[in-house]
């Protein structure tokens, strides 16, 4: 299996990337796939017969494998540009009015809180927020937030800051009993965790390519179950919305969530996400994925507790470990001191805190060089 990881992943064999929940490494089928339709249409041409109707088909070749790992229809996924994309296609697509709340958490990423923001200020809807104590998220006290007015709650599945798992099944079946939609952004699990959108009976989630599914920026995707489709209007359009079109103002939408594309998008990177998602789940195996990040996982853990003074903020976490710093170190200088030693992590400013990402194809070896080299600046703290 080894082997495999390290064909497509050529450079962990010179770095030690932690970094997966920021971007993935490029795997280099993804790489090549996208060169290699580069090179096809700069050779034949873009707008060649055929051309239109073969990508039609790597498009839902994509739209099957996304299905696929997050247990939907095809029919219910939609390929957007990226998480924030599919977000604000949901908010601005409900029919919210002055007057109406959302309730959120202010551990959100910034993706989801900008469009909160805009749509507050210019539909006068109320955003309510919920704060988790010491890091620990309340299921009681974050339902106690909830009003007659609450139409939407908008959350993540996986904190990115902490890592912290937000228990969703409970959340939706809270919130419709009560009538209010669920929109959960699943930017840091899908690819990271086991993720079944009709276990959770979540109506709206979200995730991008280029995090824990290895693929290109500028894909993303946006699950919508069957049953909400026709409660969320479409607000931007294109010729991929619709099947028909009268050539004035009349059309029929597109049949499911695919009324919620647009249409042109860069069509090599299509291809070379569908080379990744190939990669991942038949030739390693998104279950097999899964475990190697657990058993990463509970590996780095255990050995942070036990070699180093270092605490992880939540500890029961999937592939996102986040350790607070002391007052006398800065975040951004430790993650630059890592950055000299090819260890690279993502800096948490607000929290002072060092952000790991554990991926599936992180070995012995790069934990115990991440090992040693929190300890080195433990080390040169202490001296100081």
């Amino acid at each position: 299996m080894l082997e495999i990881i390290r064909r497509e992943l050529p450079m962990i064999s010179t770095q030690a990337y932690f970094n997966t929940g920021g971007a993935g490494l490029i795997p280099k089928c993804v790489c090549n796939t996208i060169m290699e339709e580069l090179n096809y249409e700069f050779e034949r041409g873009r707008v060649n017969q055929g051309q239109r109707k073969r990508f039609q088909s790597y498009l839902e070749m994509v739209r099957q494998g996304l299905s696929s790992i997050i247990h939907a229809k095809p029919s219910e996924v939609a390929i957007t540009n990226n998480t924030t994309d599919g977000v604000n296609v949901v908010l601005w697509g409900l029919h919210l009015k002055q007057g109406d709340e959302i309730l959120t958490t202010n551990s959100e990423h910034l993706g989801a809180l900008a469009g909160l923001s805009t749509l507050s200020r210019q539909k006068r809807v109320n955003v309510r927020f919920y704060k988790p104590e010491n890091y620990v998220f309340d299921l009681h006290v974050f339902f106690s937030l909830v009003t007659t007015r609450t139409r939407v709650i908008v959350i993540s599945h996986v904190f990115w800051a902490t890592g912290c798992i937000i228990p969703i099944q409970e959340i939706c079946r809270y919130a419709h009993e009560r009538g209010i939609a669920v929109l959960v952004d699943g930017a840091q699990a899908v690819g990271a965790m086991p993720v079944d959108v009709k276990e959770l009976d979540v109506d709206f989630y979200v995730f991008p390519a280029h995090k824990w599914l290895h693929g290109p920026e500028g894909i993303g995707a946006l699950y919508i179950k069957e049953s909400m489709l026709d409660i969320v209007n479409q607000t931007f359009v294109g010729n991929a919305s619709f099947n028909e079109h009268d050539g004035t103002i009349y059309y029929f939408p597109s049949e499911g969530s695919r009324r919620f594309e647009i249409g042109t998008r860069f069509r090599p990177s299509i291809h070379g996400f569908e080379a990744g998602l190939t990669w991942l789940c038949k030739e390693i195996g998104i279950d097999t994925i899964f475990s190697m990040i657990q058993a990463n996982m509970n590996m780095l853990r255990e050995k942070i507790i036990e070699e180093t003074p270092f605490r992880p903020i939540v500890m029961e976490t999937a592939s996102l470990l986040t350790l607070p710093l002391p007052e006398r170190l800065n975040c951004k200088s430790v993650t630059k001191q890592l950055e000299i030693e090819n260890i690279f992590v993502r800096e948490i400013k607000e929290l002072n805190a060092i952000r790991i990402s554990v991926s599936f194809f992180l070995t012995t070896d790069h934990i115990e060089a991440l090992l040693y080299q929190l300890k080195q600046i433990t080390l040169k703290e202490r001296v100081q």
